[in-house]
């Protein structure tokens, strides 16, 4: 059975922000639970714009990851609002977890 991840925190070395601020086309650090990247072929990590929710940026720089912490470089982003989208395929299905965030600097 799949423990369901949890997004706590989104770090911005860039800016310190910790209030979900983000940088395009820069790292930033996601604090959780259960991000299990550990199967990279069965997890989807990306961004879902809440302007176009059924679009989904694909975060594919993905720099070092366990279960609680995750390093990813963001790709270029246009300015606005959007979502942390975490798709896990297990078992044929996939299934989809998410949680706001909010970028503030764009591309």
């Amino acid at each position: 059975m799949l423990n369901t991840p949890f997004i706590k925190d989104i770090y911005d070395p860039l800016t310190g922000s910790h209030d979900g601020t983000i940088t395009p086309s820069a790292p930033i650090v996601v604090t959780g639970e259960n991000l299990r990247l550990s199967a990279l072929e069965e997890t989807v990590l990306g961004l879902a714009p809440l302007e176009n929710s059924g679009c989904l940026i694909q975060i594919s720089h993905v720099c070092k990851y366990t279960d609680t912490q995750l390093l990813v470089v963001l790709p270029n982003l246009d300015p606005g609002t959007y979502s942390p989208v975490l798709q896990v395929y297990e078992a044929g299905a996939c299934l989809c977890f998410s949680g706001g965030m909010e970028s503030l600097q764009g591309g």
